[in-house]
């Protein structure tokens, strides 16, 4: 009898132990994930995510209108990939087919209250013209608030203090009109939010390819202290004309349709063409390269791909054209070593490349140069 009591004990134990083993295997994929989920727009959306960020973009997509063709729920898609360059070429923003912060934060419409790296994002682009000066926190408070409306009012938007559509294509446009002033390249990531050193034309950031040139902001301010009046910054790449409102669209609606980049499916091909297999299996082309640092005026040091350089500056790291480098890849660069393409830049089209380099001084020495590099996968 005691025999059998010691036996049932013993089943029942290990009964117990497996339970908890099974229930810890099966769940810790799940909690694995919800740790590593991040807040939408927070994470640079491409074709060929499969997740609920891409859902929730698709929704948003569609409630807009831009979705026509049927689409895989929660796959980026190519059907999801032109809605995406639809909405991004009716709202005058940077146009690459990939979601980033810009792009996520025009379709949300950022508001008061919200958080996170699309925040993030717009604070930089309001510092860069002057209308923001507080913290860079990534939280939509006051001042935020604040330094909307004044840039709204001085483009002549609807005053009400709503990121959406209008108010990003007119951002996206005075960067550009900034840039061309200062002679100075523009720069794109969906990233997330970075600039570039003086000679380098990729951005480091979480919503990569959708990312312009930012300035440094006070860091002894922050969100509850009052916003500047604008002004002008060398960096800067999105300086506006002030006006005041008279139109009456809300953000709600489309913004005009911009032009689009002739030359980029061009720049593609030739790069295609001027690539060529080694005998490892990768592919081996010539390419124009520059260089950037994680602490040049407005960067916030995340890659695209979600890299932090600042607190991993010995880290090998390329901006490079996912059309023709794809994002991850391992590439072997003369003179620079093993790195991974994990950033990309709005200047950074066909065979160009963007250094990282923990060093400023390095960067600007590097300036602009052909290298060999080999695409190992």
């Amino acid at each position: 009898m005691r025999n059998l009591i010691i036996g049932y004990k013993k089943s029942h134990f290990i009964g117990i132990i497996l339970f908890v083993f099974a229930t810890f295997f099966f769940m810790s994929p799940v909690l694995g994930e919800a740790n590593e989920e991040a807040e939408f727009g927070d994470q640079l959306l491409i074709e060929g995510k499969n997740n609920d960020h891409v859902s929730e973009l698709q929704e948003l997509l569609n409630e807009r209108g831009y979705i026509s063709n049927s689409v895989s729920e929660g796959l980026y898609d190519s059907a999801t990939r032109e809605a995406v360059i639809d909405f991004q070429e009716t709202a005058g923003i940077y146009v690459d087919g990939m979601a980033g912060t810009q792009t996520i934060g025009a379709l949300s419409i950022l508001e008061k209250g919200d958080e996170g790296k699309a925040v993030l994002a717009l604070q930089h682009s309001l510092n860069s013209l002057g209308y923001y000066n507080a913290k860079l926190d990534g939280v939509f408070g006051p001042v935020t608030h604040e330094a909307v409306t004044g840039f709204q009012k001085s483009e002549g938007l609807v005053v009400d203090g709503l990121a959406g559509p209008k108010t990003y294509g007119a951002l996206h446009k005075a960067i550009n009109i900034q840039g061309n002033s200062s002679s100075t390249s523009v720069k794109g990531t969906e990233t997330t939010e970075t600039a570039v050193a003086d000679t380098s034309e990729s951005s480091t950031s979480d919503e990569a390819s959708e990312q312009e040139t930012k300035t440094e902001p006070d860091e002894s301010s922050s969100e509850g202290e009052k916003a500047p009046e604008p002004s002008s910054s060398e960096d800067a790449s999105e300086q506006e004309t002030n006006t005041e409102p008279e139109e009456s669209s809300s953000e709600e609606e489309k913004a005009p349709e911009p032009s689009s980049n002739e030359n980029t499916n061009s720049k593609t091909e030739e790069s295609t063409e001027t690539s060529r297999s080694n005998q490892s299996g990768g592919r081996t082309m010539t390419v124009e390269a520059t260089a950037y640092t994680a602490y040049c005026n407005g960067c916030s040091g995340t890659t695209a791909t979600g890299i932090d350089l600042r607190n991993n500056p010995g880290k090998k790291v390329i901006a490079v054209d996912p059309s023709v480098i794809p994002l991850g890849s391992t590439v072997e660069v003369e003179g620079y070593g093993t790195a991974i393409a994990g950033d990309t830049g709005g200047a950074i089209k066909g065979n160009k490349i963007d250094l990282f380099m923990p060093n400023r001084e390095d960067a600007l020495n590097f300036g602009r140069r052909s290298l060999q590099i080999t695409v190992l996968e």
